[in-house]
This record gives structure tokens, C-alpha cells and sequence, in this order.
């Protein structure tokens, strides 16, 4: 190795309890420098993405956000 870090995404499915927890914990662990939550809830998903943004000011220096997944269309039969 050269000492060059590369820049790693983590994408977590599910932004409840489990999901935003472990996106917390990343980011102080400095485990990524980009932690994206997947929620089919988008409101939910970015309200815990900008908490953890939020708190993380004194921890490692990552960017969090937030997608919401969609349900998954019918298909006429």
C-alpha cells in the first residue's frame, strides 16, 4: 500500500432502529467516507441521515444521505 486511501460508499437497507444504528456507528468508526440509508419511508430515511450528519460533527468526517426505495409496481395479470 501507498498510504492512498480510496473513497468507499456503505449502503445500509432500512433506516429504523437497526439501520440508523449501524449508520451511526460507521460513521464514528470512520468505516466509509460516504453512508447512504435505503428506506422505502424517503421522509424517514433523510431525518436519520441528517442526525447523524448532525452528530457526527466531532467524529470522522463522512457524508451521510438518504434515498427512498419504491415499491415495486403491479403488473396487470
Amino acid at each position: 500500500m501507498n498510504g492512498e486511501t480510496r473513497p468507499t460508499k456503505l449502503g445500509i437497507i432500512g433506516a429504523g432502529g437497526v439501520g440508523s444504528a449501524t449508520a451511526y456507528a460507521a460513521t464514528l468508526r470512520g468505516s466509509a467516507s460516504e453512508i447512504v440509508l435505503y428506506d422505502i419511508d424517503g421522509k424517514r430515511a433523510h431525518a436519520e441521515a441528517l442526525d447523524i450528519a448532525h452528530g457526527s460533527m466531532f467524529a470522522h468526517e463522512a457524508t451521510s444521505s438518504a434515498e427512498a426505495n419504491s415499491k415495486p409496481s403491479k403488473t396487470p395479470t
